[in-house]
């Protein structure tokens, strides 16, 4: 017997090329059974009219004490949200809100490289930036961010931040911004330039 059966709901489950009504089996917390026969299960959820989907990913919210807030967590719990990437930090007030009120969700985490807090000022060094980037991922960071919209660095700084994290195999997201340029589409343009083909994640389009 099936512990869960989701029935007649429209199972959408794009990698694997499904789309259609069926009804989905949980069984010890795994997918057990997909198609249109109804087998036992110890609770029937109908779920005619609803879409049954894989847990969605968001790659882009904020949960910390400055952003957000830790009732992130089950907000986004509530709606179908399993995997999410938090783009700010501080790592310590989003850990601390994960450890209230988490909601079994898997969180990855960026720390902000930001003047006062992890770095002296607009123009750190090179030493300076590695140290920084090394403390957040032992401290438990996926990766870092530079806030440019609100906390930029120099144009330089931010040229030699992408190539440290590019050589070193580190997640580096990008809010556009300098401290020559704004959060707008000139500092957008600024970025990618400085980038010189190397990757990062821009974190918004700025307009």
């Amino acid at each position: 017997m099936l512990d869960l059966l989701i029935k007649g709901g429209r199972v959408a489950d794009w990698k694997n090329h499904i789309d259609r009504v069926l009804n989905l089996g949980v069984k010890d917390g795994k997918i057990a059974y997909l198609g249109t026969d109804v087998p036992a299960a110890a609770r029937i959820i109908k779920a005619d009219g609803l879409i049954v989907i894989p847990g969605v990913i968001d790659s882009h919210m904020h949960a910390s004490s400055w952003l957000g807030g830790s009732s992130a967590f089950r907000m986004m719990a509530k709606a179908g949200v399993t995997t999410a990437m938090e783009m700010a930090g501080p790592l310590e007030t989003v850990f601390d809100g994960m450890k209230r009120e988490g909601a079994g969700l898997t969180i990855a985490v960026l720390q902000q490289l930001k003047p006062g807090l992890n770095i002296s000022g607009t123009d750190p060094s090179d030493d300076e930036l590695n140290r920084a980037i090394q403390e957040s991922l032992e401290s438990g960071a996926y990766g870092v961010k530079l806030l440019g919209g609100h906390y930029p660095m120099t144009p330089d700084a931010m040229k030699r931040l992408i190539r440290i994290c590019c050589d070193s195999y580190t997640f580096l997201a990008i809010h556009a911004g300098s401290t020559e340029h704004g959060s707008n589409l000139e500092g957008v343009r600024e970025v990618i330039a400085a980038a010189e083909g190397r990757p990062f994640h821009l974190a918004h389009i700025n307009a």
